[in-house]
């Protein structure tokens, strides 16, 4: 083990880590995307389902956090920044530093599992286009049944945002579904929800619904978590941004959204009551539920 004054003064890299559990399909595609090995087997969390990780560090992760901090928002991209002004241009800083030292809880309150800012919504700028190509189309058919002029043919126009969309539900959203008594019909849903409500204030503007004023009620044995913002787009308009984001999309939440869009009709309902766990069953979708004890 290392003299503790040969530990200060160290060199204390970036690092960029990636959890997730939505399959390890698009944690592959991340360290290609990196330009690294893919990682060999999840870590174990608990009493939840196995995680997938991915770590980039030093001048490889300084260079990938300024390759994307355009398309940050929020929090996100407030600790981004901070981690480009704090580091070298090689990716590194010498001597000890934790992770509270270089963003502390008071300026940094989403990063704990403490109640963070009540903040609301504000105005907040589109993401700076970046120059590049991007590329795919969903292959399911255009035409719909229903026609709706409140909804556009195409809700999100522009490549750009498709891939961020896509982007924020393969890591935040949930494909679900909402039963309708009153009409006895069952509709898609796709629902993003997160403790920071900038990036949930531009996926409403984005999908040209309006912004939520306060964030989800906490109903949870810990009342001391951070609140959560959450939107939710339901039906023909669901449809077509799942159709839009599709080819974005990796691993089980692509198996997702493929499903939902065979399951539903044109107009982005059914008829009868389907609780979700009849559309994807836990045999063929285990991520979608905890891991028994």
């Amino acid at each position: 083990m290392r003299p503790k004054h040969l530990q200060e003064v160290r060199r204390h890299d970036i690092s960029s880590t990636r959890y997730g559990h939505g399959g390890f399909r698009a944690d592959f595609k991340l360290s290609e995307y990196y330009g690294l090995p893919a990682p060999k087997a999840p870590i174990r969390n608990h009493d939840w389902r196995p995680q997938w990780r991915k770590n980039v560090s030093g001048l490889r992760a300084l260079r990938v956090l300024k390759e994307i901090t355009p398309f940050l928002l929020g929090e996100k991209r407030e600790e981004a920044e901070r981690a480009l002004s704090f580091f070298s241009p090689f990716g590194n800083h010498r001597g000890y530093y934790r992770n509270g030292d270089i963003w502390p809880r008071s300026e940094f309150p989403l990063r704990t599992k403490r109640r963070g800012s009540a903040s609301s919504p504000i105005t907040i700028a589109r993401a700076v286009r970046v120059s590049g190509h991007v590329s795919g189309w969903s292959s399911q058919p255009e035409t719909e049944s229903s026609e709706r002029p409140d909804i556009p043919t195409v809700v999100i126009g522009a490549m750009e945002d498709r891939s961020w969309v896509g982007g924020l539900a393969q890591g935040e959203g949930c494909t679900g579904s909402h039963y309708a008594k009153q009409v006895d019909s069952t509709a898609i849903e796709l629902s993003i929800l997160m403790t920071d409500p900038a990036p949930i204030v531009q996926f409403s503007d984005i999908v040209g619904l309006p912004r939520p004023s306060k964030p989800k009620p906490i109903q949870t044995a810990t009342p001391n978590y951070k609140p959560k913002w959450r939107k939710s787009v339901t039906g023909l308009r669901a449809l077509r941004v799942l159709r839009e984001i599709q080819p974005f999309l990796f691993g089980e939440k692509l198996r997702e959204v493929t499903r939902a869009l065979a399951f539903f009709s044109p107009s982005g309902y059914r008829d009868g009551c389907f609780r979700p766990i009849k559309i994807w069953p836990p045999e063929e979708f285990p991520l979608r539920r905890r891991l028994e004890a």
